[in-house]
């Protein structure tokens, strides 16, 4: 036991990125994240807000997690915007 017992019930503690992530809701992904954004240049596309806002929260979300570093994650990460963006917005991806 380390004092509260939470680790002896399988209750360690969330680091603070888990905690914001769990807390990602429709008021923090109603405008493009920073994150997002950061994930849009190294991709080299451009979406406007409105095809931001046309995508479902769950889409949203899984772009904001999509890892999109290495060239096989930048390329994951435009392809899945641009089938989201044409399935919702029925255009495709505009390049910088």
């Amino acid at each position: 036991m380390h004092g509260d017992g939470k680790e002896d019930r399988g209750e360690a503690k969330a680091s603070p990125l888990l905690r914001k992530r769990a807390r990602m809701d429709a008021t923090d992904l109603a405008l493009i994240p920073r994150v997002v954004r950061d994930k849009l240049d190294r991709a080299a596309v451009k979406i406007h807000l409105a095809e931001w806002q046309a995508l479902a929260l769950e889409e949203r979300r899984e772009l904001y997690e999509l890892p999109c570093t290495r060239p096989e994650e930048i390329a994951q990460f435009r392809n899945r915007l641009d089938v989201l963006v044409w399935q919702r917005c029925g255009q495709h991806l505009r390049r910088t």
